[in-house]
């Protein structure tokens, strides 16, 4: 037997054992969890999206703190959460919690409802108590 014919055997040999049912499961596996995974950049851009959105929301009771939200800020939590995603089982990011969804889009009405209702009242309170003086300046007999 010379050297080409090793080689052709090892070859052989080797095209053999990954042809095996548990070689091929296991390489596709292997494919399907990288596939569902993405990129580690996408999965940390989908879970920015969190604090983003929370970010609008308290942006709009707290202008001042637009710093503490930042696209960077928010896709740094992103890089930070993508380990922890992958440990739960959450390899599909933010779409695997649609809780969050809902939550995120009843607060796009509940904010600005609370803020609208919590001025009106504060400016109905105002004007009452700017009457109420007015009201004990004039004579209880009315005008003469």
């Amino acid at each position: 037997m010379d050297e080409n014919d090793l080689d052709g055997f090892e070859t052989r040999l080797q095209d053999v054992e990954a042809m095996s049912p548990e070689a091929q499961d296991a390489a596709r596996q292997a494919e399907e969890a990288e596939a569902a995974r993405g990129t580690v950049k996408e999965q940390a851009e989908a879970w920015a999206v969190i604090p983003q959105m929370i970010g609008g929301f308290v942006l709009m009771i707290a202008p001042e703190l637009a710093p503490c939200y930042t696209d960077a800020k928010c896709l740094q939590w992103g890089e930070r959460m993508v380990p922890v995603a992958l440990k739960r089982g959450w390899d599909k990011g933010p779409d695997s919690l649609p809780e969050i969804a809902l939550i995120a889009s009843s607060l796009g009405f509940a904010v600005p409802t609370y803020l609208v209702v919590r001025n009106k009242l504060a400016a109905a309170k105002a004007a009452k108590a700017a009457a109420q003086p007015a009201q004990a300046a004039q004579p209880e007999g009315g005008a003469s």
